[in-house]
C-alpha cells in the first residue's frame, strides 16, 4: 500500500524537479536525476510524517520509497518509449 502512495509522491516531485531544474538535459537523464532527487525528498518527508514522539523516532521508509522510485523510472521510461521520443 505504501508503494502506491510513494509512486504518486515521487512522480509529482520528479515532474516538478524535471520541469524547474533540468530543462536543458535529455529526457532520459532528466527522468533518472529528477527521480533520484525526489526519492531523497520523499525519504525526508516520510521520516517526518512517521515521527511520533520526537526526533529519536525519525524512521524513513527506505525500501518502500526505493521500490516506488524504481516503479516511477520504469513507468516514465515506458511512456517515453511508447511516445517515441
Amino acid at each position: 500500500m505504501f508503494v502506491v502512495g510513494g509512486i504518486i509522491l515521487i512522480w509529482l516531485i520528479a515532474l516538478l524537479c524535471g520541469r524547474f531544474f533540468f530543462k536543458s538535459i535529455p529526457t532520459d537523464q532528466k527522468i533518472f536525476k529528477s527521480t533520484l532527487i525526489s526519492y531523497f525528498i520523499s525519504l525526508i518527508y516520510s521520516g517526518y510524517v512517521r515521527m511520533d514522539g520526537g526526533i529519536e523516532t525519525f524512521k524513513p521508509m527506505y525500501v518502500e520509497y526505493f521500490l516506488s522510485a524504481i516503479f516511477v523510472i520504469v513507468i516514465r521510461i515506458g511512456i517515453l518509449e511508447i511516445r517515441g521520443k
